[in-house]
């Protein structure tokens, strides 16, 4: 099916098996991940506009764009952060 990976808040991966794409795997697997977190920040290229979208529809805002050092690639550094009053306790 797929994976996803935090390093602390971070989400480092998500990845779907492209035949499953499209089927709510990912979404089950990121809002896992936001059950368990009061914010996530992730990292996407910005020409991956249906993962662009797919965050965007999850909640999470773009903060600003930069260029991936180790691929040449521009990036959006994306944050999503847990409404107030559903804050989980440390």
């Amino acid at each position: 099916m797929g994976f996803i990976s935090l390093v602390e808040n971070h989400l480092a991966a998500l990845f779907v098996l492209p035949m499953l794409q499209g089927r709510g795997h990912g979404k089950q697997l990121l809002q896992h991940a936001q059950s368990i977190r009061n914010e996530l920040s992730l990292c996407v290229y910005s020409r991956n506009t249906r993962a662009l979208t797919f965050y965007r529809r999850s909640g999470f805002r773009e903060q600003h764009e930069r260029r991936d050092c180790h691929t040449g690639e521009f990036e959006r550094l994306m944050i999503w952060i847990r409404e107030p009053e559903h804050i989980l306790p440390e």
